[in-house]
């Protein structure tokens, strides 16, 4: 068997980082970080209740944003804008990293990153009104909005979380909400394959398809009809439907009926949150290079000097190769990701 050197040594450096600097941190980078992003024109630095104890009610939430992204919120992220969130970016257990993603020609585009103490519904609906108070400023100074106007997309897609939903709802009130497509079929495949609505091989796949054409479903009516079909393949999948997504919360949220306002282009390729899950494996496997990162002042530089100049740089480089196709092999991803970065 061929002994890779380089793998064990990465290895090691893993399992030191993991036993040694678990806990590690230094609150004087936090503090020089600040007071530098504080000081900048080109960083945005909004803070809630940074320097005092948090729990559930009062968490720590950090929102950093770049004044030439929030200036394209309503370019890129006025139509939909993507939010989800991490973990495992810190030394600190309980802390995640959001973020508030618009689309453009290159694809993914970060109008906004926060960092909460935790991901309950305070944490995030004090991350997006830190969001939309940023963003409704830098529009103002370049005459986007009216006096009276704040920024406001036309939908908000995110996954299965509740205290997202509600944070958007009080938030953003005006806004579709769009369940991710991805995480609304996998809730559903595994639900269908349970055992305890003891379904065949030809009962699942038939459910699976009147699953499809609900989720399609462009007026009430074929939408009903989609449900009626549902009931009488499973009276125990119905009620697990019904509890769970036929709820003043979900109901709304997975099918194109509430959808139809929205331009045909953000209909079919902004209703999955894959656009956020594109920042999240840019972070930990480009800027910090598959190693577990535990400082929080590292995570502040990272997102402000190599993951914000990463999606200017992939932006504009996809932006001039328009017309060509953008399929990568694993060895071009590799290369590509590494000389953008670079």
């Amino acid at each position: 068997m061929k002994f890779d050197l380089l793998k064990a040594l990465q290895s090691c450096h893993r399992r030191w980082k993991y036993y040694f600097q678990q806990g590690h941190d230094d609150p004087t980078g936090c503090h020089n970080v600040f007071v530098y992003l504080q000081g900048s024109d080109e960083f945005v630095l909004e803070t809630f209740n940074v320097f005092g104890n948090y729990d559930e009610s009062t968490p720590h939430v950090i929102f950093i944003g770049t004044k030439k992204n929030l200036s394209k919120s309503i370019c890129y992220g006025g139509q939909v804008i993507g939010l989800d969130a991490t973990f495992g970016i810190t030394c600190y257990k309980t802390y995640s990293l959001f973020a508030i993603m618009g689309r453009c020609e290159g694809g993914a585009y970060p109008l906004g990153y926060f960092i909460a103490s935790s991901k309950g519904e305070v944490a995030v609906r004090e991350g997006l009104l830190l969001f939309r108070m940023a963003a409704t400023k830098v529009l103002k100074s370049i005459q986007c909005l009216s006096v009276d106007e704040e920024f406001t997309p036309q939908a908000v897609c995110i996954d299965t979380d509740d205290a997202e939903n509600n944070a958007v709802r009080h938030v953003f009130p005006t806004a579709s909400i769009i369940l991710c497509h991805y995480h609304f079929m996998t809730n559903m495949v595994n639900e269908v394959r349970a055992d305890r609505h003891c379904l065949d091989m030809d009962g699942k796949k038939e459910l699976m398809n009147v699953i499809r054409q609900l989720a399609s479903s462009r007026t009430v009516g074929m939408f009903k009809q989609q449900l009626e079909r549902m009931q009488a393949l499973s009276v125990s999948f119905y009620e697990y439907f019904k509890k769970n997504y036929l709820n003043e919360r979900w109901v709304s949220t997975f099918s194109e009926v509430n959808r139809l306002h929205l331009p045909l282009s953000t209909q079919r390729l902004c209703r999955s949150n894959m656009l956020t899950e594109v920042s999240f494996r840019t972070l930990k496997y480009i800027v910090f290079g598959g190693y577990v990162n535990k400082r929080l002042d590292y995570l502040l530089y990272c997102i402000c000097f190599k993951l914000y100049p990463y999606f200017q740089r992939r932006t504009e480089y996809l932006s001039k190769e328009q017309g060509k196709a953008r399929f990568l092999v694993h060895v071009d991803t590799k290369y590509l990701g590494t000389m953008m970065y670079k």
